[in-house]
């Protein structure tokens, strides 16, 4: 789902504009950003936690060359679901 379908799908539901709605969406990525790199977890009740992982650095293969190459250190980010959302992925 992309950030234009995801205001459309608020507009539509809240009665706000869609202006609106893509303001409040882009404000919430941001703030999203913002807490991951300051270091903290973000938390969205009931859909699960969002929290930054170190990768260390490691030696791949170019699959076109098979040539060996060194991918550097970054960080990733993994969103573990909470309890409410696993169960209703599996009911």
């Amino acid at each position: 789902m992309t950030k234009d379908e995801i205001a459309t799908h608020i507009a539509e539901n809240t009665g706000i504009g869609k202006a609106s709605a893509e303001k409040a969406v882009n404000s919430l990525l941001d703030l999203i950003a913002i807490e991951l790199r300051s270091g903290r977890d973000f938390m969205l009740r009931d859909i699960g936690t969002l929290k930054v992982k170190p990768m260390a650095a490691r030696t791949g293969r170019n699959p076109h060359t098979g040539e060996e190459i060194k991918i550097p250190a970054r960080k990733s980010v993994k969103l573990k679901l909470s309890q409410a959302l696993a169960n209703q992925l599996n009911a």
